[in-house]
């Protein structure tokens, strides 16, 4: 773009989605200024709602663009982006985390065995790897309950 008009100011508008930041950074790396909007604060009349498609959206983003109507939002430093995502992803494992463990206890206690014990003790171990069934942690059979 610069090999065509030498010295000219780029401008960009795009919405924001879920595809990140990174084409924001790109762009103002590439030198052409570019902004971010919310796509719910770009005005849009009842023509344009009607006729929803790319090139419609992208008339009203540029002519918004050149009539100075739209408002920029924050954009969070490379850094502080990736830390939010860290969080976000480590929050998402807990909860996981956390479904799978209440799912396990459940089925122990469907089956009438006690999720008090570790199964990682030999003794919590052995009478299940011998097909017995009596409960691994009470001399008594296993008692199942019914399913109704």
């Amino acid at each position: 773009m610069s090999s065509n008009i030498p010295g000219a100011n780029y401008h960009s508008v795009y919405e924001a989605g879920y595809c990140g930041f990174w084409i924001h950074e790109a762009l103002h790396d590439a030198g052409i200024n570019n902004i971010v909007i919310n796509p719910a604060d770009v005005p849009t009349k009842d023509k344009e709602r009607q006729r929803k498609n790319n090139r419609v959206d992208a008339r009203k983003l540029a002519r918004s663009l050149r009539s100075g109507d739209l408002e920029p939002i924050h954009v969070h430093n490379r850094q502080l982006l990736e830390h939010r995502f860290l969080i976000r992803m480590r929050c998402d494992a807990v909860k996981q985390q956390t479904r799978y463990k209440n799912k396990i206890k459940g089925e122990l206690n469907f089956m009438a065995l006690s999720s008090r014990t570790s199964w990682l003790t030999p003794v919590g171990r052995a009478p299940l790897s011998t097909g017995s069934k009596t409960s691994p942690w009470s001399s008594q059979p296993a008692r199942r309950r019914s399913a109704i």
